[in-house]
């Protein structure tokens, strides 16, 4: 599995990442791959903790 996948199955396991939010966390994990800091504290958790889902 990729990394694009292993991140897609991470959110298929969050409700509140799809739907209306989805492009907004598009949105919010792109800013995040080019400049972690450009997120808020949480975000970046958040997002930090899926580079350690398995592939």
């Amino acid at each position: 599995m990729s990394e694009t996948n292993s991140v897609y199955a991470a959110y298929q396991g969050n409700t509140y990442l799809f739907g209306g939010n989805a492009p907004y966390v598009e949105e919010m994990y792109e800013n995040y791959l080019a400049n972690p800091g450009s997120v808020p504290d949480s975000w970046r958790d958040y997002f930090d903790a899926l580079q350690h889902v398995p592939a």
